[in-house]
């Protein structure tokens, strides 16, 4: 939007990761603002005030949109009851076809077409719709509401044990991001003095895979940026990991990650400091 001439502000987060609702405050608003909103964050699972915030912009005339795609199948939504003018959410995200996402709006919420040439889904989007991923998402969706409540019970034990676990056995193990106010599918931490990328590596190695930032990212040789903007140092970002639970993760599979992560971190810790290795010897 900004290479096309829009003038485009952007909101800080503080140094829990959340953006709130008082950082509205600061911007002039009216009936030609769209404000958009990571419901909740890929890499940390912070969930930002996306309730208050859509309040305070629809009574200062503007329009609201929330990227909707970690939120969706983790936290109970009713679009229509809310004052969110544009959700966007995607079908992987609850185990539906990757490729297939999906816009809501609001009837009275303006959408102009940015594909032409046919009339299919309302004018929005012309072109042969895609049957097969139409179907998987609402299939997906249709699973995932009859079976939330269990699903979120079921990952948010799996998260707890595992920090739990981890904080007990490793004294340099740290959350990162707003403990109280996030979703349960994703677990973000540092273990202090540990270089994250060959944690990472080693993992990969026997079995366990997980990453330090999301799947849109993950590929570039820098930190997070996420964590930068947090306020982490570049030494601090790299150290974080990013874990993702699932409705299919079992038990086993956790202790096995916790097992593994405090042996290799505690390897990896007493080559860097060889006076830890001294003093376990003793």
């Amino acid at each position: 939007l900004e290479r096309e001439g829009v003038a485009v502000s952007w909101l800080p987060v503080d140094s829990s990761g959340r953006i709130t609702a008082e950082l509205l405050d600061r911007h002039e608003i009216d009936n030609e603002t769209l404000v958009s909103i990571q419901w909740a964050n890929n890499e940390t699972g912070v969930i930002h005030e996306v309730e208050k915030m859509s309040q305070y912009v629809k009574a200062q005339g503007g329009f609201f949109h929330s990227d909707g795609a970690q939120i969706i199948g983790k936290k109970p939504i009713c679009f229509d009851s809310s004052l969110i003018d544009f959700l966007t959410i995607t079908g992987h995200k609850i185990h539906g076809p990757q490729g297939c996402g999906a816009v809501i709006k609001k009837p009275e919420a303006p959408l102009y077409p940015r594909q032409l040439g046919g009339t299919q889904e309302k004018g929005i989007r012309g072109g042969t719709e895609n049957t097969p991923g139409i179907v998987g998402f609402g299939t997906a969706a249709s699973q995932r509401m009859s079976s939330l409540r269990s699903a979120i019970e079921h990952c948010r034990s799996l998260r707890d044990y595992m920090e739990n676990e981890l904080r007990s056995q490793l004294d340099n193990f740290e959350l990162v991001g707003d403990e109280d106010h996030r979703v349960c599918f994703i677990s973000n931490f540092r273990i202090r003095g540990i270089d994250g990328q060959a944690l990472v590596a080693q993992l990969d190695t026997r079995g366990v895979q997980i990453s330090q930032s999301s799947a849109c990212t993950n590929m570039r040789p820098e930190p997070s940026y996420v964590l930068r903007e947090m306020g982490y140092s570049e030494d601090e970002a790299f150290e974080a990991l990013r874990v993702g639970i699932g409705v299919n993760t079992s038990i086993q599979e956790v202790m096995k990650a916790i097992e593994l992560i405090v042996e290799i971190s505690n390897s990896i810790g007493m080559r860097w400091n060889p006076s830890l290795e001294s003093a376990s010897k003793e």
